[in-house]
């Protein structure tokens, strides 16, 4: 039934205490024989000037490169795999292995992470990398709008969620293996690391291990960042030139900061907006075929969150599916939602949570998440609840979407052809 399903993925973890006055959460989970451990470092974006903008990319990947392929061929052969991504707040490693192979997975890679080489020539070869990365994103309509929103909201000279997780070519260039040796030293350590693991096997079978291979990590001290400084935008329409058959057309539109209320009330949001056929948007492509793509997203950092309006289409329609797209924000502004259509969306965003939830890597993921950004493991728990909370407040909800869809605070940007302005 519903209930046990939800009380199956969004179950709350244990906290467990480790030695040092240390933690790690942790999940039970019977289904396979599979175990996943995620490792929630709080040196994200956010943690790095804008002058050395790619330094956590840097130190991550080359935290997780294997000293030779004898480490990798063994990886591959026990079945075990690891992978790594980064956000504004925080960056993110994923370890999995069979259940059988956990401890021997977790001695090949904690001991790379905790000791690994930044030689120059591995970090001259993903400096490479790094600015072929940029390249790809100059080239993508949605990576050229993201950046620029990001670029625009936050401000492009200061500590933050601005620029791009690879940087830029000026910063990669600035960044010496100094750099790198100190970002490791100081956030690789018990202080600002979160370690989250769900598995088949017992609790008492997971400490030890957690506690041989991370408890000898350094303490070090709890890294704690400013505020960021919301930048006024001083243009509310940015043409980007780009030599397209299509243009992108997008809104966005700045977020309060981390709350219970205010993440659940965005996700609501985002699904009454663009997810589906049952979406505002979707009558833009279905019926006025204005669109051939649409989408919303929603961005939640620590300090503020950020939503994303955006479709794709023909230049030829570039008039009318600008002025289709704001009168739908204007009127979802102005007149707000029915009780019906709130409680609706509320459903569905807890039908996308139980359904991302699914797997071990992305449950992890989410307690580390929730954790790390400030609303606490417990919030996987409460999730269900506080959606409720949000949808039985109708004037509430439509008050919020008042305040957050203000002209004056949203930005358009045009990414396409010759019609834009050349930036």
């Amino acid at each position: 039934d519903s209930e046990g399903i939800q009380d199956t993925l969004l179950k709350l973890p244990e906290k467990v205490g480790l030695n040092n006055d240390w933690w790690y959460l942790y999940e039970n989970d019977p289904v396979n024989e599979i175990t996943t451990l995620q490792c929630v470092i709080k040196g994200g974006k956010k943690s790095v000037s804008s002058s050395l903008r790619g330094l956590a990319f840097l130190t991550v990947h080359l935290s997780l490169e294997m000293p030779s392929p004898i480490e990798l061929m063994e990886l591959m052969h026990i079945g075990s795999r690891y992978s790594y991504s980064f956000e504004g707040d925080y960056s993110i490693i994923t370890i999995e292995a069979l259940s059988k192979n956990f401890e021997n997975t977790i001695r090949i890679i904690s001991r790379i992470i905790k000791n690994p080489i930044f030689s120059d020539i591995r970090i001259d070869s993903l400096k490479n990398y790094m600015l072929e990365r940029q390249k790809v994103e100059e080239d993508t309509p949605e990576f050229i709008m993201e950046k620029k929103f990001r670029d625009v909201f936050f401000g492009e000279d200061q500590y933050g969620y601005a620029g791009s997780n690879y940087g830029d070519k000026e910063s990669v260039k600035k960044i010496r293996r100094k750099d790198i040796v100190q970002f490791h030293k100081e956030f690789f350590t018990r202080s600002n690391i979160t370690i989250t693991v769900s598995s088949n096997l017992e609790k008492n079978e997971i400490t030890p291990i957690v506690e041989k291979y991370f408890g000898s990590f350094p303490a070090g001290s709890p890294i704690e960042f400013p505020i960021i400084k919301i930048e006024e935008p001083k243009e509310k329409t940015i043409s980007i030139y780009k030599e397209n058959r299509q243009i992108l057309i997008a809104l966005g539109i700045l977020l309060p900061p981390v709350s219970p209320q205010s993440t659940t009330r965005a996700y609501i949001i985002d699904e009454i907006l663009g997810k589906g056929i049952g979406s505002k948007l979707w009558k833009l492509r279905a019926v006025d075929e204005l669109s051939y793509n649409l989408n919303t997203r929603v961005q939640q950092f620590k300090d503020c969150g950020m939503l994303l309006v955006y479709l794709k289409t023909d230049i030829s329609k570039k008039v009318p599916a600008q002025d289709a797209l704001k009168g739908i924000i204007n009127e979802i502004r102005e007149i707000g939602v029915s009780l019906e259509e709130l409680n609706s969306a509320a459903e569905m965003v807890k039908a996308d949570m139980l359904v991302y939830n699914e797997t071990r890597a992305r449950r992890t993921s989410n307690i580390a998440f929730f954790e790390t950004i400030g609303l606490g493991y417990q919030f996987i728990q409460t999730f269900f609840q506080e959606v409720d909370k949000v949808s039985k407040d109708k004037e509430g909800f439509n008050q919020y979407l008042k305040q957050i869809l203000t002209p004056e605070k949203i930005v358009e940007i045009l990414v396409g052809p010759d019609n834009t302005t050349h930036e």
